[in-house]
């Protein structure tokens, strides 16, 4: 074969390779959308003072967008928290918040055919939930 023919026989194989390595990472999770669930206090988790308390139970979405997960709640003073990461292939889950002094609170879990069922820990673990939402 000529270099020509080898060249293009490669480039063609190239091509087809990045193609389909695009297709399964698109089709990686079929559950893109978004999803209301809630998140409810672990008996680990504890109120450790008046001016940052523990909330019981709360309302908690999600959004999958491809292979991105966003998790958003209202905290005990009303702001919207925000939790980034990503779902691998098998739609396990990891994300995280960057708290005002720069550590991060971290939600991990699973997304199976019937919801999203993880933990959460806020607060250096002081505060830490179930969070489950069906889908």
């Amino acid at each position: 074969m000529s270099r020509l023919g080898t060249s293009i026989v490669l480039g063609a194989m190239l091509l087809a390779g990045t193609a389909i390595a695009a297709n399964a990472q698109q089709s990686s999770f079929a559950h893109n959308g978004s999803y209301a669930g809630a998140m409810t206090q672990m008996p680990t988790g504890g109120d450790y003072g008046r001016n940052h308390p523990c909330v019981v139970h709360r309302p908690v979405s999600m959004a999958i967008e491809g292979d991105k997960v966003t998790f958003l709640y209202v905290n005990w003073g009303g702001s919207t928290v925000h939790y980034h990461g990503k779902v691998d292939p098998t739609g396990g889950v990891n994300a995280w918040h960057t708290n005002d002094d720069g550590t991060r609170s971290i939600l991990t879990g699973k997304i199976e055919s019937t919801g999203f069922a993880g933990y959460m820990a806020r607060d250096e673990g002081r505060c830490n939930y179930k969070v489950t939402i069906p889908l």
